[in-house]
């Protein structure tokens, strides 16, 4: 079990929180993982059997465009944290719960962009922020671009 979570930088250079001498403060796009993963990510940690299709990079060759991992609470409830690491391309998520019959709803927080060289400011400081689609209890989610490249290149 994990018990403490650190960040080396909580302010500015490659902060989550980034602020302006005598002026404000806005989120990175890099704030909203740790903060869902803070929230969510209590609990046991499930082995998921993924198949994704690969990146090439040159440091660390393929690796795969999907990445997941899963998290069972102990009140009962799964939480699902994905990461399409293509710049470009959209990758359907296929999420089999059968084996946990007492699942009954589902949400998709993603976050993401239309530009993938896109960052916050202080001017528009929720140009990559969570978003919640209408869309709730799908079968299928896609997996929506959020990095600028495969790690490594």
């Amino acid at each position: 079990m994990v018990r403490i979570r650190c960040l080396a930088q909580l302010v500015n250079v490659t902060a989550p929180i980034m602020t302006e001498p005598g002026g404000g403060a806005w989120r990175q796009a890099s704030y909203h993982p740790f903060a869902l993963t803070f929230r969510y990510g209590r609990g046991m940690v499930l082995q998921l059997p993924l198949r994704s299709p690969a990146c090439e990079t040159g440091t660390f060759g393929d690796v795969p465009v999907l990445d997941a991992v899963a998290v069972a609470s102990d009140e009962g409830g799964v939480t699902l944290f994905a990461v399409n690491r293509d710049q470009a391309t959209p990758v359907a998520l296929d999420v089999d719960v059968r084996s946990l019959p007492s699942l009954s709803a589902a949400s998709h927080v993603p976050i993401s962009g239309d530009d993938p060289d896109a960052v916050n400011t202080l001017s528009s400081p929720d140009r990559l922020a969570r978003r919640r689609p209408a869309a709730r209890n799908s079968a299928a989610a896609a997996c929506r671009p959020c990095c600028r490249r495969c790690p490594g290149t």
